[in-house]
């Protein structure tokens, strides 16, 4: 018993050693920067600010995030110290100290932490969960496919936007375009990631099968979606529903490993696809877990985001008729729709930044400091001296309230107002437009996503002339996943314009 004593005295001493050291060497830190304390806002209740996690998660469910968070950033400032269960957390809105996370000071600030546990059973190891040389490994393994050359293959993604150009009603009858754009997206993402399509834009009952893909796949992102938001609980984290999509979906990723791979061994068929990303992969490397975490991690993050931005696009336009027409009659003047022909279209581009900005399908992405580190600025009374952030630290940066920042963007920045990007230039709003992220993190198929867009986009609007919405709620009310969509969608009638 004495000695159980004497080993306990021990041990407390030498935690109590350690606390203390690492308190000296944090002070010592502080002084060093001149780091100041942030605002801070902490629950009231004392059982580690969960009724500010029941707050947001309440605001969630109800569409109404973004507001409590927008009136918080009005009363502290642009960045702020708050607490979500055990775990420190700093929110800002503030350009500079984005660029430090995500940039300039990125080997001190982490993704693998935040996302493995939650993330892992669907995509497992690749460029959304790794951090480091390893991230760097799993980027390099996709670069090639997204070079200049494969993302303008234009010719097979327009296979599924005529797909879904029949499919749109042309009576005046009422049609939600958010699960169609789902549906799109889904095609050719998975033809352009897997090598072939699930073709859910097929109504054929021969293809039953393949629609058990999309359905595991919704399942399977909205359990992703709640062990996220479980943190740091999510280990208590059961459904059984979501296991079985993630396997659903792993069998289908694994399938189609194994016909890239008799596509590469057979010198008699076709190997040299050069567009699709699982034949690229299996020419750097054999490891079949590799392959198949590298393709989820790039379809996971690509499906929706597409279709959630051409979505909102739609769902302004409905309500922006002049826009329509103003961009319809410049469509109308090129002599062919095609990658090339649309970046030339300025307006075009206007409409795709304007809806990135007011409605961007990532509002927020979070860190976590994996050692003693400082933001510039946050700290001290007029918040422009450094803020100190421990090891542990999650720093939360809000995409969309830096996109809505009126210093920036206009007195007028909560309306989307394409015209604005008459007057404002990309170059100049470095880390003030951040819809894709930045840093060595920054989203790999951005360009492939606008090229998409812009190309869909032009399809739709030069085939219909005209569009009405049908929602009689006006406003935009968010639907959170792992991206924000369209609560109610994007109900909308189109009229098919008189082919002379």
């Amino acid at each position: 018993m004495a000695l159980f004593a004497q080993l306990l005295y021990l041990l407390l001493l030498g935690v109590g050693f350690l606390a203390l050291r690492r308190r000296i060497r944090q002070a010592r830190f502080i002084k060093k920067h001149g780091c100041k304390e942030a605002p801070s806002l902490m629950g009231n209740t004392s059982f580690f600010g969960l009724d500010l996690r029941f707050l947001f998660l309440g605001c969630s469910n109800g569409g109404l995030e973004t507001l409590p968070l927008e009136r918080q950033f009005e009363v502290l400032g642009s960045t702020f110290r708050t607490q979500m269960a055990i775990r420190p957390v700093i929110r800002t809105m503030e350009p500079q100290n984005m660029q430090v996370v995500f940039s300039l000071d990125a080997d001190s600030f982490g993704n693998r932490p935040l996302r493995h546990f939650s993330f892992s059973p669907l995509v497992g190891d690749g460029v959304m969960t790794l951090d480091g040389a390893r991230h760097e490994r799993a980027r390099a393994l996709i670069r090639p496919t997204f070079s200049k050359l494969h993302i303008e293959n234009e010719e097979a993604y327009d296979v599924h936007v005529q797909k879904l150009i029949n499919l749109l009603l042309t009576d005046g009858s009422t049609v939600d375009l958010q699960p169609l754009f789902e549906r799109l997206d889904l095609d050719s993402s998975t033809e352009f990631i897997f090598g072939e399509s699930v073709q859910s834009l097929d109504v054929s009952d021969s293809l039953a099968s393949s629609h058990r893909f999309p359905a595991a796949f919704n399942v399977a992102q909205q359990g992703m979606g709640v062990r996220l938001r479980m943190l740091p609980f999510n280990f208590l984290h059961r459904d059984k529903k979501f296991w079985e999509a993630c396997s659903t979906i792993r069998r289908f990723v694994a399938e189609s490993v194994e016909k890239a791979m008799v596509r590469r061994q057979n010198a008699n068929e076709e190997t040299a696809r050069s567009y699709i990303l699982v034949d690229n992969v299996v020419q750097e490397t054999s490891d079949n877990t590799e392959i198949q975490d590298t393709l989820m991690n790039v379809f996971l993050p690509g499906h929706d985001t597409i279709a959630i931005l051409l979505s909102n696009i739609f769902f302004h336009l409905a309500r922006n008729p002049r826009v329509w027409q103003k961009l319809r009659k410049q469509l109308l003047e090129l002599p062919e729709i095609t990658t090339g022909n649309l970046k030339r279209m300025d307006y075009l581009h206007h409409v795709i930044n304007e809806t990135l900005r007011v409605t961007p399908p990532v509002n927020n992405m979070t860190r976590i400091a994996v050692k003693d580190t400082a933001l510039p600025l946050g700290g001290g009374p007029d918040g422009l001296a450094p803020v100190f952030v421990p090891k542990g630290t999650v720093i939360a940066s809000s995409f969309y309230s830096v996109h809505h920042r009126k210093d920036i963007y206009g007195d007028d920045a909560e309306i989307w107002r394409p015209e604005r990007w008459e007057e404002l230039k990309l170059s100049t709003l470095a880390w003030k437009f951040i819809p894709f992220g930045g840093g060595v993190h920054v989203c790999p198929g951005q360009n492939l996503a606008m090229n998409r867009v812009a190309f869909t986009v032009a399809r739709i609007v030069k085939v219909f002339d005209s569009i009405e919405n049908r929602d009689p709620v006006a406003e935009f009310i968010p639907l959170y996943k792992l991206v924000t969509a369209s609560q109610n969608g994007v109900k909308v009638s189109l009229h098919k314009a008189n082919v002379s």
